[in-house]
């Protein structure tokens, strides 16, 4: 028999507390463990002068894990990247080897060093529909993984089956291989670009401008009284107006008068404040500045944000159900019809996605590729708060004899630092690009194109001036009929 024996010394203090006073080494404490396949025998001095045995059978390492000889498993997965990137390998018996070049998923690594351990083949059952969980139905679940692991259509699920309490009264569950924030991708910032030409200065200054236009219509509406025809209150206003915009100039007249000087003072001060305006506007509209992130729940409901899905889940699974903000988000669920409908509802502005955050030396956002190359993932950002932190493990049918040993072999592939390699190594080189740059710059992405969003208020302001104008013009004409029809 082969006995393993270990000698831990256990020093108190700091390397310099322990070199500049040699007399600590007094405080020693020697743990001898001598082991065999049953017992651990452990000595501790000064204190103990005698072994103490202590047996450990309930806890023995069983060094061998059973060969299952080549028998096809039924595996039960979908397309969920990282954990799993299924094309259309249905039909095929797989013996640990998909095409090369095609990048399987972090769990599917998982699976396949398991399955090479326990020396078994496998069939994928891949999972249809757009419910790719399963829903219950008086009792039992149909679809998705939960209904094809209790009909027994599968031998084991993965594709980061979520540890609760509904999956555990439905499979048997190996211990957790990793663990994820379930949480929202959010847009950058609460606010949007509406009225952004109002936020450009401040209000005090927007006053102070006020000011001085009525100041200058008022100075240049009495200076025109000096000219032999003088200006109505109406044309002053027009004026000075007009001049503040840079869109008119009063008409060249060789006998300018006492208000030429007043007009040349106010036309530079309309130039530098127009100039000022103009270049704050592009600078807030292209990039603008860092106000209230949306990082809580509170703060999508202040916000007006919805969410939603392809398929409608059950909201205890996802919320907290006692937390009023829960309650009022989960309210404002919205299913989504198709593949566009989540592009189309991001543009927008108020729509936060659903995913999971992969923490890690490469962390990442699951939200299944949906907006990639959209270029709509630069202006989103992953929300703070957790709506829980969720453990993921692979699923097996109830009363699984495989279940120990799969698991069994997981806490190998854990122990080694396999997992946390595949995770990074793949996310590294297969993950969004887009994706893995919201976790590796800070919250200003420096300029960005300009979008309907960033100057719908022009065309606004075009569209109210065209609406005047009409509505002027009509009236103008009602005017003429009735002046025609009534000399």
């Amino acid at each position: 028999m082969i006995k393993i024996c270990f000698i831990l010394l256990q020093v108190s203090g700091s390397l310099q507390s322990i070199l500049e006073s040699p007399l600590l080494f007094t405080n020693i404490s020697s743990h001898v463990l001598v082991a065999n396949s049953s017992s651990v025998f452990n000595i501790i001095s000064p204190q103990y002068n005698e072994f103490q045995s202590s047996k450990i059978d309930t806890c023995k390492m069983h060094n061998k894990l059973p060969n299952l000889w080549g028998r096809t498993l039924r595996v039960a997965t979908f397309h969920c990247p990282p954990f799993s990137y299924l094309k259309n390998w249905g039909n095929d018996v797989l013996h640990g080897s998909f095409p090369l070049g095609i990048p399987d998923g972090v769990e599917m690594a998982v699976f396949r060093a398991i399955s090479n351990r326990l020396n078994f083949t496998w069939k994928i059952e891949e999972i249809k529909g757009r419910d790719k969980w399963g829903q219950d139905v008086n009792g039992s679940y149909k679809g998705g993984i939960l209904g094809t692991i209790s009909q027994n259509l599968a031998d084991l699920a993965f594709c980061g089956i979520v540890i609760d309490n509904t999956s555990i009264n439905v499979m048997d569950l190996t211990i957790p291989w990793t663990h994820y924030c379930l949480t929202f991708l959010v847009p950058l910032h609460a606010s949007s670009f509406r009225f952004a030409i109002l936020r450009t200065f401040q209000p005090l200054l927007w006053f102070a401008i006020l000011l001085a236009t009525l100041g200058t219509t008022l100075s240049y509406w009495i200076l025109s009284h000096s000219r032999a025809k003088a200006l109505s209150m109406t044309e002053a206003i027009l004026t000075t107006i007009g001049m503040l915009s840079l869109s008119s100039f009063p008409a060249h007249n060789s006998n300018r008068g006492t208000h030429y000087p007043l007009l040349i003072s106010w036309s530079i001060y309309c130039m530098l404040m127009a100039t000022a305006l103009s270049s704050t506007l592009v600078s807030h509209l292209t990039s603008p500045a860092p106000v209230m992130q949306l990082n809580t729940m509170h703060d999508l409901v202040e916000a007006g944000m919805y969410w939603g899905q392809d398929y409608k889940q059950d909201q205890t699974r996802l919320f907290n159900l006692e937390d009023p903000w829960h309650v009022k988000l989960a309210e404002r669920f919205k299913l989504e019809t198709n593949p566009y409908e989540r592009v189309a509802r991001v543009r927008k502005g108020n729509y936060a996605i659903l995913g999971g955050k992969l923490d890690g030396t490469e962390p990442y956002f699951m939200e299944e590729d949906t907006l990639k190359d959209t270029g709509l993932i630069s202006n989103l950002h992953v929300m703070k708060e957790c709506l829980s932190r969720q453990y993921a493990a692979m699923g097996l049918t109830k009363r699984s004899p495989l279940t120990e040993h799969v698991s069994r072999a997981m806490r190998w592939l854990l122990e080694t630092g396999l997992v946390e390699h595949w995770q990074a190594d793949l996310v590294r080189d297969y993950g969004n690009p887009e994706i893995k740059m919201l976790f590796h710059t800070s919250g200003y992405k420096g300029p960005q194109k300009l979008t309907w969003a960033h100057l719908e208020d022009t065309f606004l302001l075009l569209y109210i001036g065209l609406g005047i104008s009409a509505v002027v013009f009509i009236i103008e004409i009602c005017i003429v009929k009735f002046q025609i029809m009534n000399p």
